[in-house]
């Protein structure tokens, strides 16, 4: 794996081995948004979710993690985890690569492939 130094080249990587990716500037600052599984493009009421500082509609997945700054390193939440601690890194390329190996495995156990 390259040595991942921006967040562009993170999303970049992520993709290139089939799990959405995008850039997030919000509650957690400037961070990654990584996920698969099903999507939910809508809210309950059928309409799309917006968030302000995003342009397009938000698109939830089935399983959805933030990679973001914390402290000098990066850390990595599981958003559909309730209860479940973040996990800290050393660097962006340690936070990028495990949390694409949690996907791989959340993917498998439902029968989705990646490039991983």
């Amino acid at each position: 794996m390259p040595e991942l130094t921006t967040r562009e080249a993170a999303v970049q990587w992520l993709e290139s081995h089939g799990w959405y990716a995008a850039i997030r500037d919000w509650s957690f600052g400037e961070s990654i948004m990584a996920g698969c599984g099903a999507q939910t493009p809508t809210g309950s009421d059928g309409e799309p979710i917006f968030i302000d500082s995003i342009a397009e509609p938000l698109i939830i997945y089935k399983h959805m993690f933030c990679i973001y700054p914390d402290q000098g390193a990066w850390s990595a939440a599981e958003l559909a985890g309730a209860g479940k601690p973040a996990r800290h890194y050393s660097s962006l390329t340690e936070a990028v690569a495990h949390t694409a190996s949690l996907l791989a495995a959340l993917a498998s156990d439902e029968g989705q492939q990646s490039n991983v």
